[in-house]
């Protein structure tokens, strides 16, 4: 089964027709949508600092119930580590996205072009 791994700024566009076709295949079971919970933290913030707090809880409630939501083990922290050793120019979120991807052979959904220049990376210009 194809597991897509979720940025913060994909999350942000799952309605997009871009997206679209692959969010229905997560929600249909035909496919699996991961997030690590740092990139779930992400986006909680940023719902929160453009559409205030109450939004943000229910969103971010919607989301985890969709999505599986991957909470760092010491494994997955080395690799964040690592792959933001490796590119200093990363968020942190984002080297958990990536490490999440390597970790489940995802194919890494993300807004960011340098991330999208890694192997797992799908970029979906906005």
């Amino acid at each position: 089964m194809t597991s897509f791994v979720f940025d913060t700024g994909a999350l942000f566009y799952a309605e997009d027709e871009r997206l679209r076709p692959l969010v229905d295949r997560v929600q249909a079971g035909r496919a699996r949508g991961l997030l690590s919970s740092v990139t779930l933290s992400e986006s909680y913030y940023k719902t929160c600092q453009k559409f205030g707090l109450d939004v943000a809880i229910l969103w971010t409630r919607q989301l985890a119930e969709r999505m599986e939501v991957v909470w760092p083990d010491l494994d997955l922290s080395i690799s964040a580590g690592v792959e933001k050793c490796r590119n200093g120019r990363l968020s942190l979120a984002n080297s958990y996205a990536l490490a999440l991807a390597r970790r489940f052979n995802g194919v890494l959904l993300t807004t960011d072009s340098e991330l999208a220049k890694t192997p797992k990376g799908r970029y979906l210009e906005v």
